[in-house]
């Protein structure tokens, strides 16, 4: 029978692997699109203000108050699943989420179009002003003003 513990090992290591794939990849669908929603606007915003807070205060201000109700949102989606892997993992998989979505916004962004979620083939801006002028359209686009009310 001794030589049946490393197959059995070795099955039992990739039935966990596929599930923790399964869980990765399942994860988006557990956060509601309340909460993604904040997450984009956030990333629209993020694009805009990071290393420059001061100079753009009221911006600032709305990116961390949709911050605040994307971790409230997600942390409330995550909290009433019944099962606890979701459960006790919840602010991992709230941060992991975000930058997945942070990533798409702002490939949307760069590529100037709502339906690309990977990578574009061309770039269309080429100053950072026309990176901030695209990152407050999608912001504006996205209604994101609605959701902070």
């Amino acid at each position: 029978m001794k030589h049946l513990t490393k197959p059995t090992r070795a099955i039992h290591f990739l039935v966990l692997a596929f599930l923790m794939a399964v869980g990765g990849v399942a994860n988006s669908g557990l956060i509601s699109k309340r909460a993604t929603a904040h997450i984009s606007c956030y990333a629209s915003l993020n694009v805009v203000v990071e290393g420059k807070e001061e100079s753009f205060p009221e911006l600032n201000k709305k990116r961390l108050a949709h911050e605040q109700k994307y971790i409230s949102t997600g942390l409330s989606d995550l909290k009433s699943r019944q099962d606890s892997f979701v459960r006790n993992g919840a602010l991992y998989r709230l941060g992991k989420y975000a930058e997945h979505r942070e990533r798409v916004q702002r490939q949307k962004i760069y590529c100037d179009n709502p339906n690309v979620y990977d990578h574009c083939e061309s770039i269309v801006w080429s100053t950072i002003e026309e990176v901030n002028r695209l990152a407050l359209k999608f912001y504006r686009m996205e209604n994101c003003e609605l959701l902070l009310k």
